[in-house]
C-alpha cells in the first residue's frame, strides 16, 4: 500500500514537546518565526510533568546571602568540574528573569507575600528551590500549554521523527510519520530544535514516560552532531516488588527521607543492614542520593538482592505517625490502594536510569556543530558535567529551550532561501517506512 505523503514547510521545526520543546516553540514564535512542533504524544507532553519538588533559582528570597555566583559554584561542584562553565553561567543568570517572564504569562509559583517560597535541597548552599507544592512540573506544563494555546502554536501530535535531511552541511528538514494514521511527512525547515528528552523508557522499570526512548540522540548523531557526556547516567532507586507498588514518578525522596527521618533501613537478602559495613556509625543515613543509589547498585551486583531482585526497604521501625506526614503520606496511600501492608510485605527497591546527563553537545545559545541544528533539555549535554542534581532539570530545559529558540529564529531569518530536500533523500525515507510496514514480525533483541 502506497504511503500517504504530506509535505510541510516551516521556518523552525521543534522536535519534542516537554518544557524545553514548548518553551522553544513559544519563544521562536515570539521572535517572529513560523514554528511547527512534532511530538510523539499530544502537544505538549513529556517527562517534565514528572518533576515534583521545583527548580533552583537564586532569588535570595529564603536567604539573602544567596546569589547566582553561589548557584554557579554549586552546579560546577556537583558536576565534578566537568560542566561547560559558560553554559552554567548563562543558565543561572537567566533563570530568575525567565521565571518572572513566565509569571507574566500566568505561572504563579508559591510565594510568601512578594517573595518566592524557596525550599532547601541537597547540593544547594542555600534554599533556592521555587515550586508549586509537590507538582511543579505539571503546573509549569499547564502554564506553557495555556501560552501555546493563546499563541496558536502549530503541532503534529502522535508523530515520530525518523531522521533529518541536509542540504550539503546544512539542516534542511526532517521526515516522520503519524503512528496512528500512517501518514508520512516530509518537513522542510530552515532550522530544527531537538528537544526529545531522555532514554529511560528503554528500561523495564523507571519513572520516564513511554515516549522517552532516546532516538533523539541517534537522529542528531546520524546528522553529524557531536555528543558529550554519554557515559554519565543519573540513576535513582524505585520499587520493583510488589509489582502493584511500581510507580511512574520519582520515588527516591521517600527512601532517602524515611532513612534519615523515619528509621527505615535497607537490607540485603540475608537481612543484613549492609550499609553498616561501609559506614559503621551512620549506616545509610547522611548520604547524598547518588551515593545511596550507587551502593544499592553495588550490593545488587554482588548478589545481595532479595528473591524478587531488589534490596529490602524495611519500614518496620518507622513510627506510625509517618503515614500522615505531609511529605511521606502518599507512600502509605499507594500501599493501601495496592493492598500492601508495608510491615508484612517489605518493599524491594532497585536502581533505574532517571535521566541521561550527557547528550547532544550544544553551546550557551543551544547551537550544535551542525548548521541549522539546535537542541535543548535532556537531549543535550554539557551544562551538568558528570551529574545533574536536584532542582536543575526544569530550569535547564526552560533556559536553553528559550535561548536556543531565539538563536534559531535569528539563524532562520538570516537565510536567503529555504534549504532544499533532494527527491532521492525523501524517497529513501519513504522506502524505509514502507519496508517497516511490510514486515509481519518485528526484530527481537538478544538477551
Amino acid at each position: 500500500m502506497a504511503l500517504e505523503t504530506s509535505k510541510v514547510s516551516t521556518d523552525i521545526l521543534v522536535v519534542g514537546s516537554g518544557s524545553a520543546g514548548a518553551m522553544a516553540a513559544i519563544k521562536a514564535q515570539m521572535a517572529g518565526a513560523d514554528v511547527l512542533v512534532v511530538t510523539k504524544g499530544p502537544y505538549p507532553s513529556g517527562n517534565s510533568t514528572k518533576a515534583l519538588a521545583g527548580y533552583a533559582a537564586a532569588f535570595g528570597h529564603a536567604d539573602e546571602r544567596d546569589n547566582t555566583d553561589i548557584h554557579f559554584g554549586d552546579v560546577i561542584r556537583n558536576g565534578i568540574g566537568l560542566s561547560n562553565q559558560i553554559m552554567v553561567k548563562t543558565w543561572v543568570n537567566t533563570i530568575c528573569g525567565l521565571t518572572e517572564e513566565l509569571r507574566g504569562w500566568g505561572m504563579d509559583l508559591i510565594r510568601d507575600d512578594d517573595k518566592y517560597n524557596q525550599r532547601p535541597w541537597e547540593g544547594h548552599t542555600y534554599p533556592r528551590m521555587i515550586h508549586h507544592h509537590w507538582s511543579t512540573g505539571k503546573y509549569i506544563m499547564k502554564a506553557l500549554t495555556a501560552k501555546s494555546e493563546e499563541m496558536g502554536i502549530k503541532a503534529l501530535s502522535h508523530t515520530i521523527i525518523g531522521g533529518l535531511f541536509k542540504d550539503g552541511e546544512r539542516i534542511s528538514g526532517a521526515w516522520g510519520f503519524n503512528y496512528r494514521s500512517g501518514e508520512f511527512y516530509v518537513i522542510e525547515a530552515k532550522a530544527v530544535i531537538m528537544t526529545t528528552g531522555g532514554y529511560g523508557a528503554m528500561y523495564p522499570i523507571g519513572d520516564n514516560v513511554g515516549a522517552a526512548t532516546g532516538e533523539g540522540y541517534a537522529i542528531a548523531f546520524d546528522a553529524g552532531a557531536e555528543m558529550i557526556g554519554m557515559e554519565f547516567g543519573h540513576y535513582l532507586p524505585t520499587p520493583v516488588y510488589p509489582e502493584s507498588m511500581q510507580v511512574k514518578f520519582t520515588f527516591a525522596g521517600y527512601i532517602n527521607g524515611l532513612i534519615n527521618e523515619g528509621n527505615a533501613k535497607l537490607r540485603n537478602k540475608n537481612g543484613e543492614e549492609f550499609f553498616k559495613e561501609k559506614f559503621p556509625e551512620t549506616g545509610a543515613t547522611k548520604l547524598k542520593m547518588e551515593e545511596l543509589t550507587r551502593y544499592i547498585g553495588e550490593e545488587l551486583l554482588k548478589g545481595g538482592g532479595n528473591k524478587n531482585g531488589g534490596i529490602v526497604f524495611d519500614l518496620t521501625d518507622t513510627p506510625a505517625a509517618f503515614s500522615e506526614h505531609p511529605r511521606f503520606a502518599r507512600l502509605w496511600e499507594l500501599a493501601d490502594r495496592a493492598k500492601v501492608d508495608l510491615l508484612e510485605t517489605p518493599l524491594e527497591v532497585s536502581t533505574y536510569p532517571h535521566d541521561l546527563v550527557g547528550g547532544i553537545k550544544i553551546n550557551e545559545r543551544g547551537e550544535t556543530n551542525v548548521p541549522g541544528l539546535f537542541a535543548a533539555g535532556e537531549a543535550t549535554g554539557g551544562s551538568h558535567g558528570a551529574s545533574r542534581f536536584g532542582g536543575s532539570a526544569l530550569s535547564d530545559c526552560m533556559v536553553f529551550g528559550a535561548l536556543g529558540a531565539e538563536a534559531a529564529a535569528v539563524y532562520a531569518r538570516e537565510l536567503n532561501s529555504q534549504p532544499g530536500i533532494a527527491d532521492g533523500d525523501a524517497t529513501a525515507a519513504a522506502d524505509k517506512i514502507a519496508g517497516w510496514r511490510a514486515k509481519e514480525k518485528g526484530n527481537r533483541t538478544q538477551s
